[in-house]
């Protein structure tokens, strides 16, 4: 991928993560829509309606959730990292001062102008180096919030452990 197809690649996966999210948003509408109108029917035929708790049943709670999104949370972010780290890296540098100098001595060999040289010069100064390696660091986000839950979903174990370890039966007879 050159320089220039940067900028069109960021906003291409921009435009991609945003559709996808306003689909997910509004397949919510549409279920919280239907929901409605299946408990606006039941009122009307006279039927008891679910209360809304029972409509959307809950999973048991377990500190394995954590642990589970702690892990998608920083995984995502070491593959941020890495997508944009490894972009930067390949995407084009400008060349080195020493290599224009001696392209435009080949120039000034092969009978150019000055103008031409000088013009040659400005414009592989002015090139795109393309993506910083700082760009990387954006995947620290999602990694501190995956790390956040990894620390919580430690936390909600060790407190566990220590309700139900081995030593808890000797600490209720003491």
């Amino acid at each position: 991928m050159g320089p220039s197809e940067a900028p069109w690649f960021a906003l291409s996966v921009i435009t991609l993560a945003v559709a996808c999210l306003g689909m997910v948003v509004a397949l919510r509408h549409k279920r919280a829509v239907l929901r409605h109108e299946e408990r606006m029917a039941a009122i009307e035929k006279g039927v008891q309606a679910l209360a809304l708790d029972e409509a959307r049943p809950q999973a048991p709670w377990s500190p394995r959730v954590y642990l589970l999104r702690g892990m998608l949370w920083l995984f995502a972010g070491v593959a941020t990292v890495i997508m944009f780290a490894s972009i930067a890296v390949t995407a084009g540098h400008p060349p080195s001062l020493s290599w224009r100098l001696s392209e435009a001595q080949s120039l000034k060999g092969q009978g150019a102008t000055e103008d031409q040289i000088r013009q040659f010069l400005v414009d592989e100064a002015k090139r795109n180096g393309g993506l910083p390696i700082g760009a990387a660091m954006v995947g620290l986000v999602p990694m501190s919030v995956g790390l956040a839950y990894l620390l919580f979903y430690r936390k909600e174990t060790q407190s566990q452990l220590g309700e139900h370890g081995p030593n808890a039966e000797r600490r209720e007879r003491a």
